[in-house]
């Protein structure tokens, strides 16, 4: 806690068995990983930068947070900015809590979940990191099954309404399902739908599926500044069972004032 590891020449932090936390620290300037956890069981990482790792490093394999089969790592309340690659990288683990954090200006992808289920993505502001060819995946990026594939929602329509921003749309899922899902909403306030992630959380909303694989949701959010042109995103994490949080949806440009 309250520590500054700087400039190493491979990963800033590992942890390899048991649990660990790493709270209120600095981690920049490695030249692999900020931080990799390979089969740990518990961890925390709270309250912390992890910025500029793998510059100048071996980048083709360095993020700022990497785990590999790792189970129960809770990343919240964190700045995971400008890193080599992934901001962070999930590789074949399980019930990873991301919440809370800012994910920016990362050289790839800002979450990876490569492999393993019940990994959400909460609450986070993630934007500006380095685009896919031919996909709008560069904010979260399931791959190899992970999250189970999870389905994103798709947002119908958005526009200003009596001074907020009101969306419709559509979540549909592979089977039946009983039980909640949490639809965050995001404010991106980008002009080009081909860089939108999702950068401004909006709020939740919680739809209901009573043993159905279909349902529309609408709500309606306080508006930021903004104007006409600029996007929505959304994604999907169920409140039971596995948490595995939607890769974000195709971004729905926000229509005109309407009075």
């Amino acid at each position: 806690e309250n520590v500054a590891i700087i400039n190493n020449g491979g990963s800033g932090i590992v942890g390899q068995s048991g649990s660990m936390t790493v709270a209120a620290s600095s981690v920049t300037g490695n030249g692999l990983n900020g931080i990799e956890f390979d089969g740990i069981s518990k961890a925390v990482v709270t309250d912390t930068t992890i910025s500029g790792n793998g510059i100048g490093g071996t980048p083709a394999s360095a993020d700022g947070i990497q785990l590999n089969n790792a189970v129960d790592v809770t990343v919240g309340g964190s700045t995971i900015s400008g890193n080599a690659k992934a901001g962070i990288r999930s590789t074949n683990s399980d019930t990873v809590a991301v919440s809370n954090n800012v994910i920016t200006g990362n050289g790839a992808v800002g979450v990876v979940v490569d492999g393993g289920v019940g990994n959400s993505i909460l609450s986070n502001s993630i934007y500006a990191n380095a685009l896919l060819a031919a996909t709008t995946a560069d904010g979260i990026s399931l791959r190899n099954g992970g999250n189970a594939d999870q389905a994103a929602p798709v947002i119908d329509t958005a526009a200003f309404l009596d001074g907020r921003i009101a969306v419709t749309g559509t979540l549909t899922l592979p089977d039946r399902y009983t039980g909640d899902y949490r639809i965050q909403v995001f404010f991106n306030p980008s002009t080009t739908a081909s860089s939108v992630q999702g950068q401004q959380l909006l709020g939740t909303i919680v739809v209901n599926f009573a043993d159905e694989r279909t349902k529309d949701f609408s709500g309606a959010f306080v508006s930021v500044p903004s104007s006409p042109g600029n996007y929505v995103t959304a994604t999907a994490t169920p409140s039971t069972g596995d948490l595995n949080t939607s890769e974000f949806s195709v971004p729905r440009v926000i229509g005109p004032v309407q009075l």
